[in-house]
């Protein structure tokens, strides 16, 4: 991901279309710029393509860059969700983790409804810090998974924080959690998260930043169908 109202000297495209591939339906190459990933995806950023699939985080001392907006669901009161985001400056420690391809595979591994909440509880309890979820199809979250030249019904990782709370920006109602679960820069500095803003943050406000949302209406169950800045040209989602 990255902050285009931070790119001054570099030289991409003024008008990048929203959705990997061209406004002229042509399909989506890697490498592709362009503006939207997913609903969440903070104004005035942009993003390079990188198709499917998407592979699970490399061992529990694992650090991942994420993006998370303030619980639109209503469904977050146990577990914050998270999507990968390289470039953010926001990192996440995955700590204990255990990754699946779909919601479904985890509510059936731990016994639960259809219930996001619950499933978080259950993570928790058995000891781990994030359920992955690495081919969770979703057109809500990904719009542009409907377009003819994705050719992707996902396009990110989810990462549930099962230990925090999703209705606050930072997971947590006093703002940053503890180093040992948000830090920032090149997750070598601690992250001054601040809840006063709907999106994930280290403190540092950039114009990037979403204004005071509205809370979109309740769903029935899941997510489904539904500091510093730097610039990973060739590493981002």
């Amino acid at each position: 991901m990255l902050y285009t109202d931070q790119l001054h000297d570099v030289d991409v495209p003024s008008n990048p279309p929203r959705c990997p591939g061209s406004s002229r339906g042509e399909m989506a190459r890697d490498g592709g710029y362009y503006t939207e990933n997913n609903m969440y995806s903070p104004p005035n950023t942009a993003w390079i393509w990188h198709k499917p699939p998407y592979h699970a985080v490399e061992s529990d001392a694992s650090w991942i860059e994420v993006i998370h907006r303030k619980d639109p669901f209503g469904d977050e009161h146990f577990g914050a969700w998270f999507l990968s985001a390289k470039g953010s400056g926001v990192w996440l420690h995955a700590g204990k983790s255990i990754s699946f391809d779909e919601h479904d595979d985890a509510y059936s591994h731990f016994g639960v409804g259809h219930d996001n909440e619950a499933m978080s509880r259950a993570a928790a309890a058995q000891g781990f810090d994030t359920v992955i979820f690495l081919k969770h199809k979703d057109n809500t979250n990904y719009p542009c998974g409907k377009e003819k030249q994705v050719d992707a019904k996902y396009m990110n990782v989810e990462v549930v924080a099962v230990k925090l709370k999703g209705t606050y920006a930072c997971g947590t109602k006093h703002g940053s959690p503890s180093k040992d679960v948000l830090r920032a820069g090149w997750h070598s500095k601690r992250c001054d998260c601040s809840n006063q803003y709907d999106d994930s943050n280290c403190g540092r406000v950039l114009r990037s930043v979403f204004p005071p949302w509205t809370p979109l209406p309740p769903r029935a169950s899941q997510h489904d169908d539904v500091s510093h800045v730097r610039m990973h040209l060739n590493h981002t989602v």
